[in-house]
């Protein structure tokens, strides 16, 4: 007999004794700008679980498309993985939050974390002035130039 006839080609079996471990941390980031299509990425990324098929993420929020979950990847006896999604740029800039969350079956609750965008910070307008020397200098062939800065950050 061919195992593989049994099994099928790709099956992967893990035999160990080592204890399911949840994942350890959860970050996510989002692209400073919209693709050209309109629509901006989030990621996530989470780490420390075990074993490597065990992390499964979601995604929730607003309307999001093309999800994806990369495989995971080992760093010493455990394993990190990443997801992105893609969201509409006016979803986005309409304020609205979006959330993943990473489930896992090992003893815990799932790991949650938001991804907002931020209200862009207004900056006032600079305004410089310079002054204009008097016909008093002008004739004495002297000028004095006062230069004035006001509405201005460090």
């Amino acid at each position: 007999d061919n195992y593989f006839d049994y099994w099928g080609k790709g099956t992967s079996v893990t035999v160990t004794s080592a204890t399911k471990t949840p994942p350890t941390s959860l970050l996510a980031a989002h692209a400073c700008a919209p693709s050209s299509d309109g629509f901006l990425t989030l990621g996530c990324v989470t780490s420390g679980f075990f074993p490597a098929d065990e992390a499964k993420f979601k995604w929730s929020g607003g309307a999001v498309s093309d999800v994806v979950q990369y495989p995971a990847v080992q760093t010493g006896s455990t394993y990190t993985v990443v997801s992105q999604a893609r969201v509409k740029y006016t979803d986005w800039k309409a304020m609205t939050p979006f959330k993943c969350s990473v489930e896992h079956s090992g003893p815990s609750s799932p790991l949650e974390q938001g991804i907002e965008p931020t209200k862009p910070v207004v900056i006032p307008q600079e305004y410089v002035t310079l002054t204009k020397p008097t016909h008093v200098e002008l004739d004495s062939g002297t000028a004095t130039f006062i230069c004035v800065a006001t509405r201005f950050l460090p």
